[in-house]
């Protein structure tokens, strides 16, 4: 694969979802991203030379910024009250016109992270729940005006488990399947046991892939699943103390084999400071990784920075 970067500004928005699948003619300058937990998201564009940062969104004190999406560049489904905190959260969907967001419609009491699909009302939203609570998943629809529970319920993220930290449903998984992953362990010092992988068809899970001889170490973001292709990053605890790499699997004859990525997402940046991997997208082609420095530090508090790599 081919490389290039194009941002090693670490002031940008530590969390970005870019809306490199959308459409024909669409080119992967274009992102939206969020301030970790501030409550702000923002459109961004590259304007050959360096990132500008427009169209600001907030609701007042809620904290929407913690983990986006984009569908079709029209639709983005937001959170609130970042990594819950003991609170519910709220989810959103807004329109971005280019210029200003309009809003659609909101539920303020159920989702923390949420995924929409181009095309498709299926959301795979998890409550995000902190320790010791744990987190379970819920399916929900979107009828254009509203959220209502379509079905399905996923529990048994019990006290232990701690919470759900990523969720990625990909248009791309086979078989019309999306995916959600979820990582256990976070504030856990030295990592916690691999993501699991959950394979949703419907309101059915019809696989549960752990591949603990593939992933032993501990993934916090794993963000891509496509049915053949997995990518996320390896995990740091909320000291800051382990420095992540990206990982990246391929699934051929039920195994998964590891390929490499150069660039700086493969090791680390700005002195070994990745926090986690925020976005994965591929669309055949392009291989569009972002990873932030954002997870908040009981020592040194917030780190905001992002890096966004291109393979080709």
């Amino acid at each position: 694969m081919g490389y290039y970067n194009k941002s090693s500004d670490y002031s940008l928005p530590n969390l970005a979802q870019l809306d490199s699948l959308s459409g024909a003619g669409k080119n992967l300058d274009s992102f939206i991203s969020a301030f970790f937990g501030t409550g702000a998201v923002f459109g961004t564009t590259w304007n050959g030379s360096s990132w500008l940062i427009t169209g600001q969104l907030s609701y007042g004190s809620q904290n929407v910024g913690a983990v986006i999406s984009l569908s079709g560049g029209k639709f983005l489904n937001l959170t609130s009250k970042f990594y819950g905190y003991f609170k519910d959260g709220g989810a959103w969907i807004d329109g971005w016109n280019g210029t200003a967001w309009l809003v659609a419609g909101n539920n303020d009491n159920r989702a923390s992270l949420v995924e929409y699909l181009n095309g498709s009302v299926t959301n795979l939203t998890p409550f995000l729940g902190y320790l010791p609570h744990g987190s379970w998943i819920q399916f929900l629809l979107w009828n254009g005006s509203a959220w209502f529970i379509g079905g399905h319920e996923i529990f048994g993220f019990l006290e232990g488990d701690h919470f759900v930290n990523e969720l990625n449903a990909s248009p791309f998984a086979k078989s019309g399947a999306l995916s959600a992953t979820f990582t256990r362990g976070e504030w856990i010092i030295g990592g916690g046991p691999p993501a699991k992988l959950l394979i949703v068809k419907g309101t059915s899970i019809v696989e549960n892939l752990t591949p603990q001889s593939y992933l032993n170490d501990w993934v916090n973001g794993l963000v891509y699943y496509d049915g053949y292709l997995l990518a996320g990053g390896k995990g740091v605890d909320s000291s800051g103390l382990i420095h992540p790499a990206l990982v990246a699997y391929s699934l051929r004859d039920g195994n998964f084999r590891s390929f490499n990525l150069s660039g700086d997402l493969a090791t680390s940046f700005d002195g070994g400071q990745i926090q986690f991997m925020a976005n994965v997208s591929f669309d055949g082609k392009n291989f569009v990784l972002v990873a932030g420095q954002g997870d908040y530090n009981p020592i040194s508090g917030y780190s905001i920075g992002a890096l966004m790599e291109i393979y080709s």
